[in-house]
Parts: structure tokens; sequence; C-alpha cells
């Protein structure tokens, strides 16, 4: 297959000597503001030809959008983005047209298909990862809000290995060095061991660690969708891929169970564990902590040597290493593991989701797991304060359309729907099933207080789908949305601000 995802679902196509390579992305909620700087940046981080360690094929690799992207926002529709290829040379591989080279998807594809692309390896060649890497900048735009960070870093290059914990490393120092390894003295080492493979006309293998923080509990499923199990088809699909462990992995079989354990305890009100043996994944869904994981790269198989092979007609041949090739992938794959565990996690945060997503407009939001403890915890901090203290007061809007609010629907500073129009806010409301009139919000503020701790309690019989969210502004604290089955649930909770 040549797509990916459930609900942020991508279509990769193109080959490496062909016209283009591309992706169509299909599932991204309207009304993202795509940043193309930052999917430029992801494909030079990729690219061909950025150094003396990496192939010397120079593509400009400069992204162009067919469509789903106006005026700088998502629409909602496909999204189809295309890298034209300018520095092919098929000449190179025209010695090959008929063999199998050792290690390559020539055989494997030719006893599939009964043909295949022999210039570059065609739909096989690594270059196809461009398209995972511009869709993969999209999925970390749609998550960044949230508080979502990918990253990688090399951490072995062949029996080279980076020994410190990701938590004892300074992040800041990846891009700093042209093998992507936060260690300075390490990645020295590592350079100057890819050097002396090439000169040596070979090629050398590593390992790519990756780290996500900011996931909050309870993404995944539970079965045969688990997020570490997702997480291991993405990386295992890209090219060269040999191994997938996260957490404490094989090393973990080296403990007992009472070393092995995670326990919990909880930190400023919110549930953690002491050591992260699990990679920041229980039961196949995520606990809160950082998922952390390791990926295996073998030796490019494209080698400057002379080796004893096959071709079409079973006959032995010896074939020629000829071309440009990486040394070691590693340095260059840096991006694509990123942009694959942002894939995986941008899917499981649209399955979490109602179908209709909006974000505050110049906000950062943070989204929590939708847990009735959550929601109970959110109502018990509005109600600490006294009833005379509660800042409840009336504002007008308008609603020409009278249509009911609905999951997930807020736009504007107000975060309420479309025709708000407000000078002052300073409210603590939930509405149900609304049309919400300006007569509702006269009520007392005993009433009030009360239907809102009456809330709970109606969600927690009802709820059949409930998401929590937390903004970092002082403009909204809290929003909660959820559907039970009296009706569509809508709340806010704000600080008195100034339109």
């Amino acid at each position: 297959m040549n797509t990916y995802g459930h609900s942020f679902r991508i279509t990769t196509f193109g080959e490496s000597h062909g016209a283009a390579v591309g992706v169509v992305i299909d599932g991204c909620p309207a009304g993202l503001e795509v940043d193309l700087e930052k999917v430029q940046n992801e494909l030079d981080r990729r690219k061909p030809g950025q150094s003396r360690i990496t192939t010397q094929r120079r593509e400009a690799d400069k992204i162009e959008v067919l469509s789903g992207i106006f005026e700088g926002k998502t629409q909602g529709t496909p999204i189809a983005l295309v890298v034209w290829n300018e520095d092919q040379r098929s000449k190179d591989y025209s010695h090959i047209a008929d063999q199998f080279r050792p290690s390559h998807a020539d055989f494997t594809y030719f006893a599939k298909y009964g043909t295949r692309d022999y210039r570059g390896g065609g739909r096989s060649s690594a270059r196809e990862t461009l398209a995972r890497v511009a869709a993969g900048a999209i999925a970390k735009q749609l998550l960044e809000p949230l508080g979502i960070r990918f990253t990688a870093y090399v951490s072995q290059v062949g029996n080279l290995r980076l020994e410190k914990n990701y938590q004892d490393l300074d992040f800041e120092e990846i891009e700093k060095n042209i093998i992507r390894c936060p260690d300075p003295d390490v990645a020295e080492k590592m350079i100057a061991l890819i050097d002396e493979t090439r000169k040596n006309r070979d090629t050398v293998g590593g390992v790519i660690a990756g780290v996500i923080q900011g996931v909050p509990a309870g993404w995944g499923e539970p079965v045969f969708d688990k997020l570490h199990a997702e997480l291991g088809k993405a990386m295992l699909g890209i090219n060269a891929v040999k191994g997938f462990e996260y957490g404490s992995g094989f090393a973990g079989v080296e403990l007992y169970g009472s070393e092995h354990n995670d326990q919990f305890y909880v930190e400023n009100d919110k549930i953690r564990t002491r050591t992260n043996h699990s990679g920041g994944v229980q039961g196949g869904i995520s606990n809160g902590e950082d998922i952390y994981f390791r990926v295996a790269f073998k030796p490019v198989a494209t080698i400057m040597q002379d080796q004893e092979s096959l071709n079409e007609k079973g006959e032995t041949i010896t074939v020629s290493g000829k071309g440009r090739h990486d040394p070691c992938v590693v340095p260059r794959a840096v991006p694509i593991v990123e942009a694959m565990a942002a894939l995986v996690l941008a899917d499981f945060y649209l399955r979490n989701l109602p179908n209709t997503l909006s974000f505050p407009k110049n906000n950062s939001t943070q989204n929590m797991n939708p847990m009735l403890e959550t929601l109970q915890n959110a109502s018990a901090g509005l109600l600490m304060l006294s009833e005379s203290e509660a800042p409840f007061e009336v504002f007008e809007w308008e609603n020409p359309t009278k249509q009911p609010l609905t999951n997930a629907i807020f736009l504007e500073k107000t975060n309420i729907s479309p025709e708000t129009k407000v000078e002052t806010v300073t409210v603590q409301h939930f509405f149900r099933n609304a049309v919400v009139e300006k007569d509702w919000f006269e009520e007392s503020e005993r009433q009030t207080a009360k239907r809102f701790q009456n809330l709970v309690s109606i969600l927690e019989s009802e709820l059949t789908d409930l998401q929590v969210f937390r903004c970092g502004s002082i403009e909204i604290d809290v929003w909660i949305v959820g559907t039970s089955s009296s009706g569509n649930w809508a709340g806010l909770r704000t600080k008195l601000i100034e339109t």
C-alpha cells in the first residue's frame, strides 16, 4: 500500500528518477495555519547533498502546493504537495537494468510485479521519504499548539554509541553538526568513522533515537492499534530500517519486575510515574510520560565494490556499484523518523476528537485526556469561589442563525460562536442543547453555579464523547465540550478580558 493512517491519512507517489515525488494528505482539519517555511526546513534537513557524509545528488527539494491550502490555511480538502526531481542521472543505473543488487528490493519487486524501475530503485528508493517528511511537517504543526514536540537524533554509528540518556542531552546541539548527534565529542568520532568508511568504498549503519514529549494520557488503542505498535509499523516502513524498540526495549529483559515497574505518584494534580521503563506507553495507550524509542538502520546496500549476484535469467553476474549514494543514512533519516512519529500521533489525535475541529485564534492550546476525573477537577476548581466572589455577569450577543452550539465549534476570542459580539467577557457558564439566549445568563449566581455543579453527574451518566482542553492564555482557562444522550454540551471558564 502507498497509504498510511486512518483519520490523518497520507498517500505518497513518485519515483527516484521520475518527474516528481509528492504526497496527498486527507483528513487534515480545516482552519490550520500552515507555515510552508517550516515544511521547507524539514525537507532541507532530509535533502541530498547537504554535507560530505551524504550522497552528492543535488536536489533543491522545493515544496509546491497543488491543492488544499488557501491563503495560508487548510480547507479541509485533500492537500497535495509535490517536489519536482531535477538531478536524475538514470544512465548511472543502465548497467543494472536486468541485475539484482544484493540486499536491494530489485529481486522482490520483480518477483511481486514482474517488472521494476531500475533507475535509482524507482519506487523503492529512499527519495520517496521526502513525501513523508512534507506530510509530517504539517502533522507537527497540527500538534504544536497542543504542546507536543518531536525530537530525533543519531545515537549510534557502527560500533560508536552515545551512552547518555536523552534527559541528559542538550537537543539544541543536534543541528550544530552534520551527523545530528547532540554530543559534540561523540559526533566528531562518528563523522570520522563515516569518512573512513566512504574512503574504503563501503557503508555503515546506525541508530536514531526518538523522543515525543507532551502527549497526554489516553492516546492509542488497547488491542490491534496499540500506540507503540503503530509507531513500530511507521518506523519499520522507513527504508533500511531493521529494528525498533521503545522504552526499556530488549534491555528490559535483564530487569526483574520489581525493578522494571513504573510506580505512580501525583505531582501538581497530575498522575506521573517515578521511572519510565514503559516508554510513555502502557497497554498500547499513552500514559502522559515521554515516549522514547530507538530505530536501527542497516548499512546502505549499494557499495562501491564488485559483488557476485544474479540477473533476471538466473545467471551469475558481477554487480558493480555506481552512482551517488549515502555512506550512512542516519544523518538524513533524522527528520524522517520525526515525521513518521508526527503522522502516527496526528492520526491518534484526530481519532480521539469529534468530526469538527477549531483552534482558538492566537492561542496556545494543550489537549488534555478526556477523563471524567479531569472534568471533575475542572468543576471543583471553578466552584471553589464563594457565591459572592463568583464573577458571573450578563453579556449580550447576537445569534441570527439560531443554530445550536455543537462539539468543538469555538471561534475568535470568546470561543462561543462566530456571531458573538461582546465588549467584556467574564463568564463561567455551561449551556446544553442551546440556542443560548441572553435571558439564560440573567439567572442568579446560585442557579448558575448549581447548573454547573450538576454537569459532572449528568455527563458521568450519559457521556458518549468528551474532550477537555486547557489553554495557556489568560483569555480562556478551560473549555469542555461533549455529547450526552440529552444533547450537546459546551462550556468554558474565562478570566476577565477586554476584546
